[in-house]
């Protein structure tokens, strides 16, 4: 896509002085300079429209029209009076020569990008995303997207996951706007994780921030101004409870975290001019954005005026559905905006253009992920798999997901080191399984070489051997999740498998053996003594086998339903040396997550044993009854039950309901009785 620039500078000095303009094309290998440079006139010029009472608009009484009046037909003439300032300022015959040349036409055409770098803030705070001829509106192209700010630089691919860190200031009225996100967050497929605070105190904020580092902050709620206009966003909702975000806290406490975008879906309920001056609303207006471009972040989403609830949870919900994919960022907020427009169908509702994007990146890398190719030993398709198909409905769970999956495979997390072992722990039906699918499911989206060992098809107990079989062979009947290892790497382990099951003298193997098959399914004659020491043969070459299929890149494997494991063989055999000789392991290529039901007897010997000193322990518990009513209605949306009829299900639900507690399985549990009619 080539990108056109146009470029309004500070005014020089003098009675007479105008503010520069300049128009500036790259085609793929440069910027350069295209006709000659241009001025805007310190009061606009270009025969402005008059206002309602007949007074000519100017740069003030426009940012307060548009901040007074949710819809008005005036908005199209200032929108062709500040397209005329543009023109009018000697560029325009050049623009209209580009624009001819380079514009898509219809989709799937590479397009031309525009970015408007309007540098004094007299004029930025003016809406330009009001641009029209009279009938096209740029800022609604699809195709050919219209956006703030200017390129400075490229900037390197993240690994995914990305990381969205959503804050409701006010739960309450902010509802519509963060069940659009939730829901459109599952369509990332394991290429975006979210985490979302609601109503969060400092402590919480400045602790997810620190922990966290998101990519993609976004702010849902009010902002307001200190007494000299500084921008802030209020958090909390009670009295007592509610706090203050400034712009100088964000420039602390955001900065140099990794922040790419912030989108700051932000009402200003009281920034009206009889409560300050217009300079005041538009400094307070901006402050807050300039905050997050100064603390680093690349882009910047905001509005410049009160937007709906149903306006605002329509365009955070297409946003995030055009960036699953993998939508460059300037055309998924044109693509919003549209979405925004077609609530009302008419260009005279300004909520379609108050949604502000200012880059300082190319809006195509800003939130640019590394494509991960998976390794050979990978399934092919692994996306299709039945554990991670239900991903799509898996809510909830924000920290002991990240946690998960970050100890795991913590690249990225310079203060993170990779766990040899991961213990999920928590009662049945807590939603151990979901989780150890979602870690899988993200580890494989980074490039990891994944497998699963479900024991829940064993109808009988499973010895220590049939263990490694069933994680060496897979499972015939199971998806690809649970696909076959490499054989040839387990070639010592099957020539040890042959003599030591057998109570054979063991000699170790030669490479000039070759590739040793796997022996025919013999029991462990437990009888021919030296159990222990011929177990731990067997361990240390099955072990062996494992790295050698790993080789540089972690191999992640996952064994669930581990109450089917022969419990004096978990206790003498699993635990000490695989689980607790990964959990060891310092610089692990082999990392294990077991499942364990809470006081079952994997749990207790892993606990006894001490093999979880090292590891990442993750404790599940039941949902609490405060976040049923938000959770509910993400799930059934996820489910593809519309916004309106999930909120109306969900109240009534929830108003049945006075346990304190839920399991996940419950939400499971009322869908089934709305989907067949009987909620």
């Amino acid at each position: 896509m080539k990108t056109l620039c146009i470029r309004v500078d500070e005014k020089g000095n003098g009675a007479a002085a105008s503010y520069p303009v300049s128009l500036l094309f790259h085609d793929g290998k440069g910027w350069k300079v295209v006709g000659k440079r241009g001025a805007i006139p310190i009061d606009l010029g270009a025969d402005p429209p008059a206002d309602p009472s007949g007074t000519p608009f100017d740069c003030d009484r426009i940012r307060a029209f548009i901040l007074a009046q949710p819809s008005h037909a005036k908005y199209t003439e200032i929108g062709a009076y500040l397209l005329r300032v543009l023109e009018s300022s000697g560029i325009g015959d050049s623009w209209r020569t580009l624009k001819a040349k380079h514009r898509a036409t219809k989709p799937g055409d590479p397009g031309l990008r525009t970015m408007i770098d309007v540098r004094p803030d007299t004029l930025r705070s003016l809406p330009w995303e009001l641009l029209t001829d009279g009938h096209v509106r740029p800022f609604l192209d699809r195709e050919n997207p219209f956006l703030r700010g200017a390129v400075d630089g490229d900037v390197a691919e993240e690994l995914p996951p990305l990381r969205l860190l959503v804050v409701v200031g006010n739960a309450a009225e902010m509802e519509e706007e963060t069940v659009g996100i939730l829901a459109a967050v599952s369509s990332f497929r394991g290429r975006l994780e979210c985490q979302l605070l609601s109503e969060p105190t400092p402590q919480e904020l400045t602790s997810a921030v620190d922990a966290w580092r998101p990519h993609i902050f976004h702010f849902s709620g009010h902002a307001d101004r200190t007494a000299n206009a500084d921008g802030l966003l209020v958090i909390g909702s009670q009295p007592g409870a509610k706090w203050q975000l400034t712009s100088a806290d964000i420039a602390v406490q955001f900065h140099n975290r990794g922040g790419r975008l912030a989108v700051l879906n932000a009402c200003r309920t009281d920034a009206g001019p009889a409560a300050t001056s217009l300079d005041d609303v538009r400094a307070a207006t901006w402050s807050v954005a300039d905050a997050f471009r100064a603390a680093g972040f690349l882009a910047v989403i905001g509005m410049q005026a009160d937007v709906t609830g149903e306006a605002a949870g329509r365009f955070g919900q297409d946003l995030y559905t055009e960036l699953a994919m993998s939508t460059p960022l300037d055309l998924a907020v044109a693509r919003a905006r549209v979405g925004m427009y077609s609530l009302k169908g008419r260009v005279d509702v300004r909520d379609w253009a108050l949604p502000t994007l200012t880059v300082s990146a190319r809006p195509d890398r800003i939130l640019a992920v590394r494509a991960c190719q998976p390794p050979s030993t990978q399934p092919a398709n692994l996306d299709a798999s039945d554990e991670f198909k239900k991903m799509g409905v898996f809510v909830d769970r924000d920290e002991p997901r990240v946690r998960t999956w970050v100890g795991l495979d913590p690249e990225g997390f310079a203060d993170h080191a990779p766990r040899g072992l991961v213990v999920v722990r928590g009662p049945k039906g807590i939603g151990k399984s979901w989780l150890i699918y979602h870690a899988l499911r993200t580890c494989a989206v980074r490039g990891r070489s994944v497998r699963l060992t479900s024991l829940g098809a064993s109808e009988t107990r499973v010895d220590f051997v049939d263990l490694l079989r069933w994680i060496k062979n897979g499972n015939p009947l199971g998806s690809k999740l649970q696909a076959p290892l490499p054989q040839e790497p387990f070639s010592a382990f099957h020539h040890a498998l042959g003599q030591v099951a057998q109570g054979i003298q063991y000699t170790a193997y030669e490479e000039a053996d070759g590739v040793v098959a796997e022996p025919a399914a013999v029991p462990f004659d437990r009888d021919l003594g030296l159990v222990e020491e011929r177990a731990r043969i067997l361990f240390d070459r099955f072990l062996e086998g494992l790295k050698a299929v790993a080789k540089e890149q972690p191999l992640i494997l996952a064994i669930d339903q581990t109450e089917k494991i022969d419990e004096s063989d978990f206790r003498d055999f699993v635990v000490p040396h695989l689980l607790k000789a990964c959990a060891d392991d310092v610089d692990p290529r082999v990392r294990v997550i077991v499942a364990a039901s809470t006081e079952s007897m994997p749990d207790k010997e892993i606990r006894s044993q001490q093999a979880d000193a090292a590891a990442e322990k993750i404790d599940l518990d039941r949902l609490p009854k405060a976040r049923f009513a938000t959770l509910f209605t993400q799930y059934m949306l996820a489910n593809s039950i519309p916004w309106a009829t999930a909120k109306e299900k969900r109240d009534h639900i929830v108003g049945l309901v006075s346990a304190d507690s839920w399991p996940p399985s419950n939400l499971e549990i009322y869908y089934n009785a709305v989907k067949a009619g009987m909620l």
